[in-house]
């Protein structure tokens, strides 16, 4: 929040309004990435202790006979970006786990080119996925683990191709030639047996 004098001037001129908004949009991804800078600094003892914290985890599940996984949330509202302002500190990540031994699913590709609007919790204001988000990140989680032969293949669902194609062939149908496509059915369903009984 500006304060009071400056807030006072900026209701009364648009271009000041948008010029100061712009200075501190410039400002506050400034000091985001200074901090994320300050988190993953080699030197740092928070980003020491958790990549030991990594090491001793892995141990610890391997020797209970578990595959631990992780799984690297970009940042929705800076997915879209070229470069990617965060690669530099996704890429310390995946280094401290490939050292650990654990495996990790990068979710940035996965939201490339996707509206970051659109799978927020709450636009602009709280980045955190939303149930968009997650669905995508389900999918790919799926897959990944499937794919490392992290779990076993009977929980890969064995029509979900094939039904895929059916929603999306009935969805087309319905787009190309909207009256062709009943809506319901013209009467419910005979039932086979009487409800007195």
């Amino acid at each position: 929040m500006p304060p009071p004098a400056v807030a006072s001037v900026l209701r009364r001129s648009r271009f000041l309004n948008w010029a100061y908004r712009r200075l501190e949009a410039r400002r506050n991804r400034t000091a985001y990435l200074r901090h994320h800078e300050r988190l993953f600094d080699p030197g740092y003892s928070g980003w020491q202790y958790f990549r030991m914290a990594l090491v001793h985890f892995a141990r610890g599940c391997r020797e209970h006979g578990a595959q631990p996984v992780a799984v690297l949330f970009p940042d929705l509202s800076q997915v879209n970006e070229t470069p990617y302002p965060l690669q530099p500190f996704h890429d310390r990540i995946h280094d401290a786990l490939a050292k650990a031994g654990i495996p990790c699913l990068d979710l940035l590709d996965d939201f490339r080119g996707t509206d970051p609007y659109r799978l927020q919790a709450v636009p602009g204001v709280d980045g955190h996925p939303n149930e968009i988000a997650h669905r995508i990140i389900a999918e790919s989680l799926l897959q990944f683990l499937a794919a490392n032969e992290t779990i076993d293949p009977a929980y890969i669902p064995r029509a979900r191709s094939g039904s895929e194609k059916k929603f999306w062939d009935a969805l087309a149908a319905r787009l190309n030639d909207p009256a062709a496509v009943p809506s319901a059915p013209a009467a419910p369903p005979p039932l086979d047996e009487s409800l007195d009984d």
